[in-house]
């Protein structure tokens, strides 16, 4: 084996390199003609934690894995490894999401359970024990289907398909009420228990399997939502519609076996049944006494009763087209235990401008500290982060693999303490710290996020789209002036850069005669000013790159540039000034390109209780765009972000929502064998409106994007109580008069409609009253579907049996018309009782 040793391996060995031997026996070593520096990269990048030097290692799950999994392996090897390290050398775990994940999870399941007990306790104060028990057996039957289809479907255990049980819980007892509320009447006028059951269940069999079925196309348009709200909102149909699939089987099939045990001709002697029957009394006796008269005359009086709640929906409807119920694009954000700061720098700017800052940025973070004591208040932050020349902790590893590094970029991020130990949320505190800022020179963009979800960047995002950079950067200054002059609007920025000033070097008539190529001058500046890779070496762990350039001042200077020597291929050497053209110019560091055009995205925050942001986007649309887009006709100016995906999402929804009242007046028109009453059945859908709008100002939220989704899984739910009440109108209409029928009708289902539009609002009151800052995502969406169901049960008790009427009265009068001009009545179908509902 030979092997020949002398590699230089560290700066004092590199510096000792002979390179020349004269013949007095002297050497002319590397260090006599060049600075020999053994240390790290010219980077501006690094990092601080705590005010310390750190690096940061992330952690990202791959495919299936779970975080919560994750989180307590990194856990447990931190703490494993913290007594090993060296003494000034510390390990923390930083910015663990799966905190809150896990936080979320025991959170739905807190609220499931109570759900879970409110239905029970509403079913047994209305129902007897044991038919209240029965009822709610179906319950885990079909939460058991569903979880074992959730595999299947692709659907996993989160905050969504969580929240999802919870909304599902009260309306999987629809089914099992109206079935159990048939057969207990049966029972209780002498049936035997066997024989109540199976005729209990044939009686309504028909309005109850299409009541579920109802609703379950009702929540199929969240399968076909585009965006990213419709891939987080997927879960929801995935688990409720197998849900009420499996509740539809066991209300047909292991109810009526259970109920048939039950004894109706005697009750109980214990505590919760006399409860109970105080109960049942006092509602027959509000039934007699209240309900009953009060619906008389609403039937008497049924074209006022019907104008009434028209005109509270359209009242409703005013309100919301005025502005007068707040209203807001997307999700309502929900505040984060995290604030990063992303400053942006304009290009060109040195690094120590950056650091400036930084640094006044956490000047202004210690002044909130100061002024956060003085108010009695702790100490909000919990870690800092600072890193100089990155902006790391922007998104998950898609977002970081490419992440933008450079001179003008810093990003100051804090941990807050958890929000039940302060007393003001992440944008309240991003309020204060902005406001301690002072002037920032050389600054372009400063942005604070404090959202965990929901919410967005910007709320108003222009995309200038054209081919002239020059035009469309004057534009997008024009567009920022307006902006700024909008009261709540704020961090008024654009993606344009200027470029940096650049030189372009270009070969002469000298250089060509020397020999000279333009790769020859290209790769001796890249030599004298980036550097040549001259050798590798390996230090441990790490590959060390041995580097050789011109010292840094001579790379800093103009003149420096002009005197570089440049090599011929004879060996001569001359300046490149002398061999080459030097100008002066402007390069694009960045283009963004959408459809083959060039754009520009003019971007704002805004403070969501002063600035209006539809208002204000329409007030550009029409009286600040058209006269711009005259002046640069060559420029397309367009409304993107949030409002495009509003708009996307709203169209997909009101196209499938379409498409799902469709097939609902279909289901219902094959089982009645009309086209009249399923338009009947279907008249609570927009009343349910009302309910929600009501509810939503109750808790004072705005009207979201996850409100139109409640509302879209309301409408299969709100026209179950109707169904069933117009199927016992058609039934008992065969034995008497319209009018008759109808109060009968509203009194026989009285007790089933309040108890199924109770099951369903008990069952999403831990979440309406949830406190916790993640439950508050999925709010508007609870709150729509509640309060829109129990205002539906005045609606299916009052209006539809009006309403009933009033069509009766119309089919009527339109067979007199016809015969008087002399057709046959019966050609059209008409009802021959219809001229008994005038009574």
């Amino acid at each position: 084996l030979l092997r020949s040793m002398g590699k230089a391996q560290d700066g004092k060995q590199f510096e000792e390199i002979r390179l020349l031997s004269n013949a007095n026996g002297s050497n002319v070593q590397a260090g006599d003609l060049a600075n020999v520096k053994d240390g790290f990269e010219d980077k501006v990048l690094y990092t601080r934690f705590s005010n310390e030097p750190a690096v940061t290692l992330r952690v990202f799950r791959v495919g299936k894995q779970s975080p919560i999994d994750i989180s307590e392996r990194v856990t447990d090897y931190v703490d494993t490894i913290k007594p090993r390290l060296p003494e000034g050398i510390s390990m923390t775990v930083w910015q663990d999401s799966s905190y809150y994940l896990q936080g979320r999870l025991e959170m739905m399941v807190r609220n499931a359970f109570q759900g879970l007990l409110l239905v029970f306790l509403v079913l047994s104060f209305f129902l007897r024990p044991s038919l209240a028990v029965w009822v709610a057996l179906g319950l885990p039957i079909s939460f058991m289907g569903a979880f074992a289809t959730m595999g299947v479907l692709d659907a996993s255990i989160n905050l969504v398909s969580l929240f999802a049980f919870i909304v599902v819980l009260g309306i999987l007892v629809d089914d099992a009420i109206v079935v159990g509320e048939s057969v207990y009447t049966l029972g209780s006028k002498g049936e035997k228990p066997l024989k109540a059951s199976i005729k209990g269940t044939h009686l309504v069999a028909m309005p109850v399997t299409f009541a579920i079925i109802t609703s379950m196309v009702a929540f199929v348009p969240m399968l076909f939502l585009p965006g990213w709200l419709g891939k987080l909102m997927k879960d929801i149909p995935l688990v409720v519609i197998p849900a009420l699939f499996f509740s539809l089987v066991e209300s047909k099939f292991i109810l009526p076996y259970h109920l048939s045990l039950c004894r109706f001709d005697s009750l109980p002697k214990n505590s919760l049944s006399k409860i109970q029957n105080r109960i049942s009394v006092g509602l027959e006796r509000f039934i007699e006494i209240r309900y009953q008269p009060f619906l008389k005359k609403c039937l008497e009086w049924r074209y006022l009763t019907l104008s009434c709640f028209l005109g509270l929906l359209m009242v409703t409807f005013g309100l919301i087209a005025g502005g007068h119920v707040p209203s807001i694009r997307g999700v309502p954000p929900v505040p984060s235990d995290y604030i990063s700061v992303k400053i942006l720098m304009h290009d060109g700017v040195p690094a120590e401008t950056t650091q400036k800052a930084l640094a006044e940025v956490e000047r202004a973070r210690l002044e909130t500290i100061d002024y956060l004591i003085e108010q009695k208040e702790p100490n909000p932050f919990r870690y800092v982060m600072k890193t100089m020349g990155a902006q790391p902790f922007s998104g998950g590893p898609r977002e970081n693999a490419d992440i933008a590094t450079g001179s003008n970029r810093g990003e100051i991020s804090v941990e807050l303490i958890k929000s039940e130990d302060r007393t003001r949320s992440a944008p309240q505190i991003s309020a204060l710290w902005r406001e301690r800022i002072g002037p920032l020179p050389g600054l372009k963009q400063l942005f604070f996020g404090d959202v965990a979800a929901g919410g967005s960047k910007t709320a108003i995002d222009l995309e200038i789209a054209g081919q002239d950079l020059k035009a469309m950067g004057v534009a997008a200054d024009l567009v920022k002036k307006k902006l700024a002059s909008y009261e709540g609007i704020f961090d008024v920025t654009d993606t344009y850069s200027g470029g940096k000033r650049e030189m372009k070097i270009e070969i002469n008539a000298n250089g060509l005669a020397l020999g000279l190529t333009q790769a020859d001058l290209g790769r001796q500046i890249r030599q004298a000013y980036y550097g040549e890779e001259i050798q590798r070496i390996q230090k441990e762990r790490d590959e060390v790159k041995v580097m050789l350039r011109y010292p840094l001042k001579d790379r800093k200077t103009l003149t420096a540039l002009h005197d570089l020597r440049v090599r011929t291929s004879s060996g001569v050497e001359a300046p490149l000034s002398e061999v080459a053209t030097i100008t002066m110019g402007q390069g694009y560091p960045t283009i963004k390109r959408s459809d083959r055009s060039r754009i520009i995205n003019v971007q704002t925050s805004a403070n969501k209780d002063t600035a209006k942001v539809p208002l204000i986007e329409r007030d550009l649309e029409l009286n600040f765009l058209p006269s711009l887009r005259e002046k640069f006709p060559n420029s397309r100016f367009t409304f993107v972000g949030e409002k495009k995906e509003q708009e996307e999402s709203d169209s997909g929804l009101a196209q499938a929502g379409g498409i799902c009242l469709f097939v609902i007046y279909a289901l219902l028109a094959i089982p009645f064998r009309s086209y009249l009453q399923p338009f009947l059945i279907m008249s609570v859908i927009p009343f349910g409106l009302i309910g929600a709008v009501l509810g939503h100002f109750l808790f004072g939220l705005p009207l979201s994007q996850l409100s139109h989704f409640g509302l879209v899984a309301l409408t299969g739910v709100v026209i179950n109580d109707s169904l069933v009440l117009v199927h016992y109108v058609n039934q008992r209409a065969k034995e008497t008069t319209l009018l008759e029928a109808t109060r009968l009708a509203g009194m026989a289902r009285f007790r089933a409609i309040l108890l199924t539009s109770l099951t369903t609002f008990v069952g999403l009151l831990p979440i309406l009253f949830e406190r916790s800052l993640q439950a508050q995502f999925l709010k508007p969406m609870a709150i729509a579907i509640g309060f829109g169901v129990l205002f539906a049960t005045f609606i299916t008790l009052l209006m539809v049996p009006c309403l009933y009427l009033v069509l009766e009265d119309l089919k009527s009068s339109t067979g007199k018309v016809l015969q008087w001009f002399g057709y046959n009545r019966a050609t059209f179908n008409i009802n021959e009782d219809s001229e008994k509902a005038t009574g």
